[in-house]
């Protein structure tokens, strides 16, 4: 992972108030043990009902959500999703 990666996650960590309080050495150190996935197109990442065990955060491209069978928003590069399910201790909603 190059440096221009680990601040541009670090600087997304922080702008998003992703684990707020933290200074940004913590996030630079965070950002050092993210896992990079690429994914074809049409690639399920995770299901509704699922047990969370990873945040993503999206460098490129863009990742449909789906509620109930329909899908309900379009996230694109810079966003991220599945915090909610680590922090709470939630499934996927």
């Amino acid at each position: 992972r190059t440096s221009e990666d680990i601040q541009r996650i670090a600087n997304w960590l922080e702008a998003n108030d992703v684990l707020p309080g933290l200074c940004i050495k913590r996030y630079l150190e965070l950002s050092k043990t993210v896992s990079f996935e690429d994914h074809h197109l049409n690639t399920t990442l995770c299901n509704q009902g699922d047990v969370g065990d990873a945040f993503y955060i999206i460098f490129s491209g863009e990742v449909s959500v789906h509620v109930d069978g329909q899908q309900v928003h379009v996230l694109k590069a810079g966003e991220g999703f599945g915090e909610r399910s680590l922090e709470n201790d939630e499934v996927r909603s």
